[in-house]
């Protein structure tokens, strides 16, 4: 829908398979694969419960997760991966058992629908997400929204925090999550929209509260597509100086099919900002398309994956881990992992994560031992990384193709969804959340 070719590619299948002979070649070199645990916390029917996650879940407490779907939950959309505009639901753990509670199913029409990306706590315990599409109909589906989950006495109730006009000016499209500043602001992307020139190559926005009990929208930054990026896919993070960090996928060096992508600073100057582009990706070997965004470490540099890039699979790659390290004014790029099929291909969307010694975790939606994705581990050791496959899925019950990243609970499991495997009408499974036990 707003992938590039190569991840609609990705998104259709798991389309790698390695052969048993790669694999024991690879065992015979070392390669460390761990003997983690996985166990599904919940299987997506595709009705009305919800069908394909391709956000991740958070984790507001222990024995407690919010995420969304990307289809299901009976409103009036209908396609082969089930019915329905896509769902906000909860699972919670009591004796010793998940269930889940769908706590809002979006309708497509002013409520939005298609939700894509992870949700957001606020202080409050209130959740905040965006869809695609749905709200403000100036687009033909709708240019999609943000939106608040309010709990009031176990209750939940949607409401539309901001329906994106699309126009010029404005944004349309948000497929990213949000993210909050400690003054209560909310900022994330759109994919497309904005610009003043007739270029519609997406925007960053910020959303703040405008005491009166809504909010009001400001568009940092109008994407021009060329040369400085555009059509951000993921969010931005925030460092301890209220700068915002994200990538695009437009922009950059020149790939056969467009543009390689970017990473960028929007640096906030006085009441203004100001956007910079820290590196433009060149294509095979090195990295491109960034479709994740990046996080930082505690000296504030940057990390993040690619689909496609790195040096061991032929053009255009299986995939990258970059780090964009910081000496004064200047960044630099290295490739500290590239993935070559075995161990994984096409890291699409979630965000890295690390844990509180430095380690770095993610998932890549295909490759792996069965070809259905992979969860791995990225441990810094004198002189690099050092790699470990945590979990191969296998596309049946345990799931298949994860498309989201991770997030780690304080006894250091990782929790997360698939898009694919489970059970229920989708033709390849209507998608699970794991938990993994390193």
């Amino acid at each position: 829908m707003l992938l590039p070719s190569y991840l609609q590619r990705l998104s259709s299948a798991s389309t790698i398979l390695v052969s048993t002979f790669a694999i024991a070649a690879l065992l015979m070199m070392g390669q460390a694969w761990a003997a983690s645990t996985e166990t599904v916390l919940y299987t997506f029917r595709g009705g009305k419960d919800g069908a394909v996650p391709y956000g991740g879940v958070i984790l507001k407490s222990k024995g407690t997760l919010y995420g969304t779907t990307h289809y299901g939950g009976g409103g009036p959309c209908s396609d082969v991966n089930g019915r329905g505009c896509g769902t906000v639901f909860e699972l919670g753990l009591s004796g010793g058992t998940w269930s889940e509670h769908v706590l809002h199913r979006f309708q497509s029409g002013s409520d939005g629908d298609r939700p894509w990306a992870s949700l957001t706590l606020d202080a409050n315990g209130n959740l905040f997400g965006t869809t695609v599409s749905g709200g403000n109909q100036l687009c033909t589906s709708g240019c999609g929204t943000v939106f608040e989950m309010v709990q009031d006495s176990g209750h939940w109730t949607e409401q539309i925090v901001y329906a994106f006009g699309g126009q010029a000016l404005d944004g349309a499209y948000p497929q990213a999550s949000l993210v909050f500043d400690g003054q209560g602001n909310l900022y994330s992307t759109t994919y497309s929209g904005g610009g003043e020139t007739g270029i519609s190559a997406g925007t960053i926005f910020e959303l703040s509260p405008d005491g009166s009990g809504g909010w009001k929208e400001t568009i940092l930054y109008n994407f021009p597509y060329f040369g400085a990026g555009g059509f951000p896919a993921a969010g931005v993070v925030l460092d301890r100086t209220g700068n915002l960090y994200g990538t695009t996928l437009g922009g950059g060096g020149f790939c056969p099919e467009d543009y390689c992508g970017t990473v960028y600073e929007l640096a906030r100057m006085n009441n203004s900002w100001s956007e910079r582009t820290l590196y433009q990706f060149k294509g095979y070997p090195d990295a491109l398309w960034p479709y994740a965004g990046v996080i930082l470490d505690r000296q504030g540099n940057l990390y993040g994956t690619t689909p496609p890039g790195g040096q061991v699979c032929a053009d255009p790659g299986c995939g990258t881990v970059y780090e964009l390290a910081r000496a004064g004014g200047t960044w630099s790029e290295s490739i500290i992992h590239s993935f070559d099929g075995s161990d994984g291909q096409g890291p699409a969307f979630g965000n890295l994560v690390f844990d509180r010694i430095g380690n770095l975790y993610g998932t890549t939606a295909s490759g792996g031992a069965y070809g259905f994705g992979t969860v791995f581990k990225l441990a810094p050791v004198q002189g690099g990384w050092q790699e470990t496959v945590l979990y191969n899925f296998q596309g049946g019950p345990d799931g298949g193709t994860p498309f989201a990243g991770l997030v780690l609970d304080s006894q250091g499991n990782l929790y997360g969804t698939t898009t694919a495997g489970g059970a229920g009408p989708c033709p390849k499974g209507c998608g699970v959340v794991y938990k993994i036990v390193p």
